[in-house]
């Protein structure tokens, strides 16, 4: 879709600009309109981005004459020296740096690719963190931690988890990601669970009250068993895409810093 945008955008962009950089489009030219050659590679890229890989011929006429149509109004807006508004000049310049961002992001994926050992390293690390053990997770979130600690003190009094859980629930009965949260592993709850869950036994609530950045916790396992390894080739695709999430995020600091970016008071 950013491709098309920037592909409708640039006769407009001629318009706008005296010189404009030119697109290295070696394909055979299917209509001349006015100053504009209309390309293979430009009907291919406008059929792409309307999610046809493979047209038809009736298909492909129908496209064809929709750019023609879209150029040749575009070609009389050059003539008659009709300039977009400067919000439609500043969307289409949006476009153009999107264009050219996500350009340069594939590049530099192209020139960093994930190898295969890479992606290994990672499973075997993943594998590792997740120690085997999968756990059955119950906790109450408060805000106030005079709360979560008055929780506490009836716990350690012999208060039933799961009664007062009820009575929680029944309070807040709008209340999200609380309560039973199932079976997870130890790389899906926040990080402050981690260490305490890993102290506990079957039935057992933690001691001391956990904060987070979503406020303050009472946390109960309810169970644990053996977590079994992910296949590797099952998963060998969501470390990739997430291992190249990596270098992007990096990519676009270092973007950040090699620009030099000044903002303005």
């Amino acid at each position: 879709m950013k491709y098309l945008m920037l592909l409708l955008f640039v006769p407009l962009l001629a318009c706008q600009q005296e010189a404009t950089q030119s697109i290295a489009d070696h394909s055979p030219v299917l209509a001349q309109v006015g100053d504009w050659g209309l390309t293979e590679q430009y009907l291919q890229t406008y059929l792409q981005s309307q999610g046809v890989t493979e047209p038809n011929a009736q298909q492909r006429q129908r496209a064809l004459d929709e750019l023609i149509q879209q150029m040749a109004l575009a070609h009389q807006a050059k003539v008659n020296d009709i300039q977009p508004a400067l919000t439609e000049s500043l969307r289409m310049e949006m476009a153009r740096h999107q264009v050219m961002a996500q350009a340069a992001i594939e590049q530099y994926l192209a020139d960093r690719p994930i190898t295969e050992e890479a992606i290994k390293e990672e499973y075997q690390r993943v594998t590792a963190e997740l120690k085997g053990v999968e756990y059955h997770v119950r906790h109450l979130l408060y805000q106030d931690e005079v709360a979560a600690l008055t929780a506490l003190d009836q716990l350690a009094a012999g208060a039933s988890y799961v009664d007062l859980e009820a009575s929680y629930l029944a309070a807040l009965p709008q209340a999200k990601n609380v309560g039973d949260i199932g079976w997870v592993n130890i790389m899906q709850v926040p990080e402050a669970f981690r260490a305490p869950l890993e102290t506990l036994q079957p039935g057992q609530h933690y001691g001391q009250v956990i904060n987070s950045q979503f406020g303050v916790h009472v946390l109960f396992l309810q169970d644990k068993r053996a977590l079994a390894a992910p296949d590797y080739e099952q998963v060998k695709a969501g470390i990739q895409a997430s291992l190249e999430r990596q270098l992007i995020e990096r990519y676009r600091q270092l973007a950040v810093i090699k620009a030099k970016v000044q903002v303005q008071d």
